[in-house]
């Protein structure tokens, strides 16, 4: 069973977070001007849309209705939270094949994520140019 896609993903995710660090960084040691010229409205919206980015609109399987792929009540624990809900079950139920198919989900969900958090960073850096 391949489960790379759980390693990538959060590495993609934890590279953007550094950047937008950075990013941060800089635009506040460049002081009120360079946060002035940010467009915040954008850099906002960017770092709103993190979170859904973890959402698919197929939602977790057998519950189309959970659409978050980083929690989810659990399918067999009533509201009790399921950690990566559509991977975890699936592991738990060993069901390998849908096990793979989560894990790539998975990795593509926190790649976007990762995406929209590098988006905020590229903004704060043009602010600070």
């Amino acid at each position: 069973m391949n489960l790379a896609p759980i390693h990538n993903g959060p590495t993609a995710l934890e590279s953007a977070g550094e950047a937008y660090s950075k990013s941060f960084t800089r635009a506040l040691d460049g002081g009120a001007p360079a946060l002035a010229r940010a467009s915040l409205r954008e850099v906002n919206a960017n770092l709103i849309a993190i979170e859904r980015a973890l959402t698919l609109d197929e939602g977790v399987p057998g519950r189309p209705w959970y659409r978050h792929q980083i929690c989810a009540p659990g399918f067999f624990t009533g509201y009790d939270v399921k950690t990566l809900p559509s991977v975890r079950e699936s592991l738990e139920q060993k069901q390998w094949k849908l096990t793979e198919e989560q894990a790539s989900r998975l990795e593509r969900v926190l790649q976007s994520a990762g995406e929209k958090i590098r988006s905020a960073a590229a903004q704060l850096d043009r602010a600070v140019l």
